[in-house]
């Protein structure tokens, strides 16, 4: 292979890749955005009690990652995450969080079940940005039928220095 065939298979190939990267970040974009709710139950939107998003923080950069798997358990959540699930006992879908110090926005769906994962203590309200009641979770907690003001709990923080509640 000459010199130029093998820049322009080089060439061709970083375009390939550009294309591909672009395709996953608005894809994922699609999913993780708010309309994405209102396109559930449509012919073309993944079973709701399949999917898996995964929101953490590198780099200072937010991640938000999406998929579609098999039946959801507690084991589906990793390790160092706080997880919730719109279903009792770890079902529905299910959506990670590692954002140590924030508060962090909650889905919309009512929340059914939970687990912290998370190294340190994981605190629930009931409104965005943390205000009203407010209910702590000690790492390694779970509650497998979640009921009252916390499954409509809007945003959640975990803390960077306490584990207990």
């Amino acid at each position: 292979m000459g010199h130029l065939s093998r820049i322009g298979a080089r060439a061709s190939a970083t375009r390939r890749s550009l294309v591909v990267s672009v395709a996953l970040s608005l894809a994922t974009l699609a999913v993780a955005s708010p309309s994405f709710a209102a396109d559930v139950g449509s012919p073309t939107a993944p079973p709701v009690d399949r999917v898996v998003t995964t929101t953490s923080q590198r780099d200072g950069a937010v991640l938000v990652t999406t998929a579609e798997v098999g039946t959801l358990s507690i084991s589906d959540c990793r390790w160092g995450y706080t997880c919730v699930w719109s279903s009792p006992f770890y079902a529905g879908t299910l959506v990670q969080y590692r954002l140590p110090g924030q508060y962090i926005p909650l889905p919309s769906f009512p929340i059914g079940s939970y687990t912290n994962r998370y190294e340190k203590r994981a605190t629930f309200y009931e409104t965005v940005g943390g205000g009203g009641h407010s209910t702590c979770a000690p790492p390694g907690t779970s509650n497998q039928s979640v009921s009252g003001w916390l499954s409509a709990a809007r945003s959640l923080y975990q803390s960077t220095t306490t584990t207990s509640c």
